[in-house]
């Protein structure tokens, strides 16, 4: 797996309507002597961003760190990869306030599933097999060299896991980086051109 570069590309607008809400998960489980009971809130705010050419585009966005109100000019970011499902929203940039807020959360979204690597299981079962047909020339290293395959069939697992999670650790820096690499230049771009909010009654 390589870094690569996502395809990042942005929406940017006036805010002329902005909604916020909550809403509240429970979960749990209940036994004869005993449950659990556990929630989780969500705070969710909906934004009607219209671009210069009059078309409106709506976000939801969960647990915002930054907040918009209607008259800021704000950039919404998305970014895609050959492994993403389609666009992903990875940023929002509050023009107006001079904030961004980089969703971390969802660069995951951009690398597709893992893949563990079993090759070295393979090379493993192979030389069981191999062990077990040419076994009567081998003698007494039969099955000393069969325990070791059979040892090296979860080492080789375990290591090849631990390699595919270092190397989407790897993409995941990369693709945070570019993104904010991006914002940083998308917001001086847009600094001189953002609009400022009107002034409240």
């Amino acid at each position: 797996m390589t870094a690569g570069s996502p395809h990042i590309f942005d929406q940017s607008g006036i805010v002329v309507s902005v909604r916020t809400w909550s809403e509240t998960d429970v979960d749990g489980a209940v036994w004869s002597n005993g449950g659990y009971i556990s929630s989780s809130r969500t705070e969710i705010m909906q934004i009607f961003l219209q671009q210069e050419d009059g078309r409106e585009t709506d976000v939801k966005i969960n647990n915002a760190a930054i907040g918009a109100r209607v008259g800021n000019y704000l950039s919404l970011v998305w970014a895609k990869t050959e492994h993403s499902s389609g666009d992903v929203g990875v940023a929002l940039v509050n023009h107006s306030t001079g904030r961004y807020e980089i969703f971390s959360n969802r660069l995951g979204r951009l690398m597709g599933n893992a893949m563990v690597s079993l090759n070295g299981c393979f090379f493993s079962v192979v030389a069981i097999i191999a062990t077990l047909i040419f076994g009567s020339l081998l003698g007494e290293l039969k099955n000393i060299l069969i325990t070791l395959a059979v040892f090296a069939i979860p080492v080789s697992f375990v290591a090849s896991a631990s390699k595919t999670k270092g190397q989407r650790r790897h993409v995941r820096q990369a693709y945070g980086a570019a993104i904010e690499a991006y914002v940083r230049d998308l917001m001086a771009r847009e600094g001189a051109r953002s609009r400022p909010s009107p002034a409240l009654p």
